[in-house]
């Protein structure tokens, strides 16, 4: 019951929840629970579009591929998301830690946990225009998909920073500027591989 109320609460009156969770010491098991039922509403919404996609593409061809196949297809696409998910929320609470030390907060880790946990109920934006999508057909999936996307990166980074300002006693300038550098150094370390990767193949194509 606490998990639905925190989980409506940190949409409506974020400052307010999170000095709720604070005062009853909610642990980090809470945030993974949220976590983990956001992350796989996310794909699986995003899943459902594109089985959605592929039923078009099926009608049009006449090629029907085996269910057991497609099931997989889509069980791998909400694992893969569920790692990568876990994953990035460490790295992410991790570089927010360091920045909450650098902008002198009084840091707790199991909180800033707590707080990009939570986070992830920004992404209802998301999940809501994927399901509309795939009732409202076309290329609705497309145009929907793109606000909520923007939506959610909004509503989650507007939780994040009044959280770590809450959890960690940080004016919201300071709090503000930990999220958004942690996030541009998270959106590095992951892109900088993938340009490594295709420079290396560029010159390799080059020399072919």
């Amino acid at each position: 019951m606490d998990l639905i109320y925190d989980v409506g609460g940190v949409l409506v009156s974020p400052r307010t929840t999170f000095k709720i969770m604070v005062t009853e010491k909610r642990g980090v098991l809470s945030a993974f629970a949220v976590l983990t039922l956001f992350s796989i509403a996310t794909s699986a919404s995003a899943s459902a579009v594109l089985t959605r996609i592929s039923l078009g593409f099926i009608l049009l061809t006449g090629f029907t591929p085996p269910i057991t196949a497609w099931f997989i297809a889509l069980t791998f696409i909400v694992v893969i998301v569920y790692i990568a998910d876990i994953v990035l929320w460490l790295l992410r609470s991790a570089l927010t830690y360091i920045f909450v030390r650098i902008f002198q907060g009084v840091p707790s880790f199991n909180y800033v946990l707590l707080v990009h946990g939570y986070a992830r109920v920004g992404r209802s934006a998301f999940i809501i225009c994927m399901v509309a999508s795939t009732i409202i057909g076309g290329l609705s999936w497309l145009v929907l998909g793109v606000i909520g996307f923007i939506a959610s990166i909004i509503v989650e980074l507007i939780i994040e920073t009044i959280g770590i300002s809450e959890t960690q006693k940080l004016t919201t300038g300071r709090a503000l500027a930990s999220v958004l550098l942690s996030l541009i150094i998270e959106l590095l370390m992951i892109s900088a591989p993938i340009i490594v990767l295709m420079t290396i193949s560029g010159i390799s194509s080059s020399w072919v």
